[in-house]
């Protein structure tokens, strides 16, 4: 039996069927905790009540209410200070596990295969013809600085500006800001074909601590270090980078240097 099935023997009223709809994570936790619990049906009164006036007090008045008038035929004689001290440890478990638990529940992380173009590349022995080091010299052309604003897509942004400034080679130098939400990705696996594991969070935000890459025939190749008062985060730069309050990014045009070779993972 699974928890679904279980918790139905409950017989649970239609608010809490709405609150299952609206908040399925939240609904996950409050379904088990019923379950755990002897008084299954005092629990579920609770966990309503708390979770609702915790976290949406208007417009739920008419409902916590009804679930309130059942109280003391529930209690049966319990004190009413013992079933508000009861109440308010829950409420405060209950923000905390969901709360954690949206936010993790934001974060995802995927694993995709990225063979070359060739497949045939990533099975080949590496060639005498290819120098294990090698130097390009060059100049910058000038310097440009990007600027994005809230709510802008970091990379999107960056393409923009790459190609309004006519850039072809560069070198990205550096980056400040926040982000909202960001996405990067690592690479997860010692053989190629290449493995990507693809983390991000919508919701979560981060300062944008440093970005360092290149700019290759117009196309972007960017890394960046953000921060979270958890943990910092670094990877490629992906597509679902939002800009919090701005990001900053500035590039070393190098137009002249032929850099068209240098993140190739099949010249080798």
């Amino acid at each position: 039996m699974n928890l679904d099935q279980a918790f139905l023997k409950l017989k649970p009223r239609p608010f809490y069927r709405d609150f299952d709809r609206r908040f399925p994570l939240s609904s996950e936790i409050a379904k088990l905790l019923c379950l755990m619990r002897r008084e299954r049906h005092s629990t579920r009164r609770l966990l309503l009540s708390g979770w609702w006036n915790l976290c949406f007090p208007a417009g739920l008045n008419q409902s916590v209410a009804k679930f309130s008038r059942g109280t003391e035929a529930a209690n049966n004689g319990r004190s009413k200070g013992a079933e508000m001290k009861m109440q308010r440890r829950l409420q405060t478990v209950l923000a905390f596990m969901m709360m954690a638990g949206a936010l993790c529940a934001q974060e995802t992380r995927r694993i995709i295969t990225n063979p070359s173009p060739n497949p045939a590349d990533d099975t080949k022995s590496n060639s005498s013809q290819v120098p294990e080091a090698y130097a390009l010299t060059g100049h910058f052309d000038r310097i440009v600085i990007i600027r994005l604003k809230n709510g802008a897509n970091l990379l999107a942004g960056m393409n923009r500006v790459v190609k309004e400034q006519h850039i072809e080679n560069g070198v990205i130098l550096s980056a400040i800001g926040s982000l909202r939400g960001w996405e990067v990705h690592q690479v997860s696996n010692r053989h190629l074909p290449t493995q990507d594991t693809i983390e991000s969070n919508p919701t979560q935000p981060c300062d944008l601590v440093s970005m360092n890459g290149y700019i290759i025939n117009g196309r972007i190749h960017a890394h960046m270090t953000l921060a979270t008062p958890d943990r910092v985060i670094a990877g490629h730069v992906e597509a679902g980078n939002e800009v919090y309050t701005y990001a900053i990014v500035t590039v070393g045009v190098m137009n002249g240097t032929n850099l068209a070779r240098i993140d190739d993972k099949t010249y080798r």
